[in-house]
C-alpha cells in the first residue's frame, strides 16, 4: 500500500509532516544536480551512444541493445511483442537467487561492471534497472538504489512492519504485480479506476516504478519543464530532466496522477523511514525556560541585577511514521502546506541530505 507522507513527532513536543509531493520535489532536485560515480556514468554515456543492435560487456556477458530494451546476446526470451525480455521474464530468470545475495551482487556490478556473474539474467536485470530505466527516467538511479538498500537490509513494510512482522521485498515483487496467481486489485487515479489482475499485471507492473505499461509517457508528464529528449547529448543532459514541480492533490485527494509518481513517492518515503530509523534524528521539541540575574546596566559598576528569562531549545528523538490513505483526511492537506517551526525544516533538510547522498553515491547507506 502506498505511503503518501511522513509524520514526525517529538514526545510532548512538535509535530511536522513531509508530504509526498514535497519529498519527490526534493528527490528530483537532488538527482538533477547529482554526479553519478564516474565508472557507472561511463556505462550510461556508452549506453546512450549505442545504436540498435549495439553491444557492450557487463558482468562477463555481452549485452545487446535494441531500442531501450536489453538482453544477453544469444539469450532466448518468450515475449515476441518486445525487442527484449519483459520484466516478468527477467523475474523468472533471477527467481532462484536469494534476494539479499542478489542485491549485493547487483551492487558489486554497479561498482565494477567487469565483475563476472554466472547467471546471464542477473546481467540483464542490472542493464535494465540501471541503464535502460535510468536513461528513460534519471530519478530511477536513486530510486532503484533505494530499493536495493531495502532488499539488502531486509527492511520490512506493510501495516504491521515490526522487527518480526510485515513483508520483505524481493526482486519478483519489484518486477511483477502480485507475484502471479489470482490476486486482483483496483487502483484509482485521476483518469478513473484501473483493475489489475494476472492477465493485466504489466499495466501496473511491480513495485519498481518504471515497470508498468507506458512508464516513459508518465515520466514525461512529471518533469518540471516540457520534456525534451536529450539522450543524444549524454547523461548529464538527461539528468536535468529529473526535477519535479509537484503540487499536493487538490481538495484532499489521495492519489497521484500516475502510478509512476505514486510508486516513486512510496519508495522514497519508505527508504527515508528506514534511513532515519538507522541514523539518529533529533529535533527541537520546544524550549526550556530558565532565569538568571544580570546587571540592569552593564556600563555602571555595581549596577543592581534584574531577572532575565532564558529560553533554551531542547532536543528529543524524532519518531517517524508513514501515513496511508486510510488515515485522517485533514492530515494529507497539512503535509504539503508550509509549516512553521524548526522540526519541519529539520525534516526537510534531513530528507534532502539523505537524497543527495543516495543520488550521488553507490555506497551502501543502510547498515
Amino acid at each position: 500500500m502506498a505511503i503518501l507522507s511522513i509524520k514526525a513527532d517529538i514526545k510532548d513536543g512538535a509535530t511536522a509532516y513531509l508530504g509526498g509531493a514535497q519529498a519527490l520535489n526534493l528527490l528530483g532536485r537532488e538527482v538533477a544536480g547529482s554526479k553519478p560515480p564516474s565508472g557507472w556514468k561511463g556505462m550510461l554515456d556508452g549506453f546512450l551512444k549505442l545504436g540498435d543492435g549495439g553491444t557492450f560487456k557487463l558482468g562477463g556477458h555481452t549485452i545487446e541493445k535494441n531500442g531501450l530494451y536489453v538482453n544477453v546476446k544469444g539469450q532466448e526470451y518468450k515475449n515476441a511483442n518486445h525487442p527484449g525480455p519483459a520484466y516478468w521474464e527477467i523475474a523468472d530468470g533471477v527467481g532462484q537467487e536469494a534476494p539479499t545475495k542478489l542485491a549485493s551482487t547487483v551492487r558489486k556490478l554497479l561498482g565494477d561492471p567487469g565483475h563476472a556473474v554466472e547467471n546471464p539474467w542477473v546481467a540483464t536485470l542490472v542493464a535494465a534497472m540501471f541503464l535502460s530505466e535510468v536513461v528513460r527516467n534519471p530519478r530511477s538511479l536513486a530510486v532503484n538504489l533505494m530499493l536495493l538498500d531495502l532488499i539488502e537490509s531486509g527492511t520490512r513494510y506493510g501495516r504491521d512492519a515490526g522487527p518480526e512482522s510485515g513483508k520483505v521485498l524481493d526482486f519478483r515483487k519489484l518486477l511483477v504485480f502480485g507475484g502471479g496467481g489470482k490476486k486482483s486489485k483496483t487502483y484509482t487515479y485521476e483518469g478513473g479506476d484501473v483493475k489489475v489482475d494476472k492477465a493485466s499485471g504489466t499495466l501496473r507492473g511491480g513495485k519498481l516504478p518504471m515497470s508498468q505499461l507506458d512508464a516513459m509517457a508518465q515520466f514525461q508528464k512529471s518533469t518540471a519543464k516540457t520534456y525534451e529528449n536529450k539522450m543524444n547529448k549524454g547523461f548529464n543532459a538527461v539528468l536535468s530532466q529529473a526535477a519535479l514541480n509537484l503540487k499536493a492533490p487538490a481538495e484532499g485527494g489521495y492519489h497521484f496522477a500516475t502510478p509512476l509518481l505514486e510508486k516513486e513517492c512510496t519508495v522514497a518515503l519508505r527508504w527515508l523511514l528506514a534511513y532515519c530509523g538507522r541514523n539518529s534524528f533529533k529535533g527541537v521539541g520546544g524550549h526550556v525556560k530558565s532565569t538568571e540575574m544580570v546587571p540592569s546596566n552593564a556600563w555602571v559598576k555595581d549596577s543592581p541585577k534584574v531577572e532575565k528569562i532564558v529560553l533554551t531549545p531542547w532536543y528529543g528523538d524524532v519518531r517517524l511514521s508513514g501515513l496511508r490513505e486510510q488515515l485522517c483526511q485533514t492530515e494529507w492537506q497539512n503535509c504539503a502546506a508550509p509549516q512553521p517551526g524548526a522540526l519541519a525544516r529539520q525534516l526537510a533538510d534531513k530528507a534532502a541530505g539523505a537524497f543527495a547522498q543516495r543520488a550521488g553515491s553507490l555506497a551502501l547507506m543502510l547498515a
